[in-house]
């Protein structure tokens, strides 16, 4: 009887370190695509989403980061165009490189991209960062960065069905009004999606 107990009690409590483990490792994915040489993507990565709120959501360990850039160029008889021209195509293969080569580490990535918006200095925000700025310029000299940059585009056109930038996505599903919403006001979208997935962070309990 006493063995029979003392099982219960083990199963129990499995159970129960099992459910706090999968509940503090629960975490909101966001995924936000972007253009190099453009006005609102500077906007959100130096306003809205800069470095020190960046820091601060990280500290809270409850959001999982994709950066994608490349949101409008493409491939097209064997080469890239962008919207933007030759500078922006410039500019979005080092970060297409840098986003494939660094895309297990998504938090450097994130302080890359905001570096660079904040200062247009890929080899220093890529050194500073915990990056390599020569690899990236190897893969952009092997002109793999074209391709990469194309399948970005590809993840945007074939996944969300539509192209805003730039484009955030909350969770598994693209909603384009919550992304339209969350270029005004992300921090208060982002609390939102937090909150109703049941997931805290202090920067949430800030006006």
């Amino acid at each position: 009887m006493a063995k029979e107990v003392f099982i219960e009690c083990f199963v129990m409590v499995i159970a129960l370190v099992g459910f706090v483990s999968s509940d503090s490792e629960k975490q909101l994915d966001v995924v936000i695509s972007y253009e190099t040489e453009h006005d609102p993507s500077t906007f959100f990565f130096t306003k809205l989403l800069n470095r020190q709120l960046f820091d601060r959501l990280n500290k809270c360990g409850v959001i999982r980061w994709r950066f994608m850039p490349c949101t409008t160029s493409s491939m097209a008889n064997g080469v890239l165009v962008c919207r933007g021209g030759d500078c922006q195509c410039a500019a979005d293969k080092i970060h297409a490189c840098a986003a494939t080569l660094y895309k297990d580490n998504q938090e450097e990535l994130g302080k890359f991209v905001m570096c660079y918006f904040a200062s247009k200095n890929a080899k220093n925000c890529a050194n500073s960062n915990g990056m390599c700025y020569d690899t990236i310029e190897t893969c952009v000299k092997e002109k793999k960065g074209d391709k990469y940059c194309n399948d970005f585009f590809d993840i945007v056109i074939n996944d969300w069905q539509t192209i805003f930038v730039p484009g955030i996505k909350f969770g598994s599903k693209y909603d384009k009004d919550v992304n339209y919403k969350a270029t005004g006001d992300f921090k208060g979208v982002l609390c939102e999606k937090l909150k109703s997935n049941n997931l805290q962070c202090d920067v949430c309990s800030c006006s």
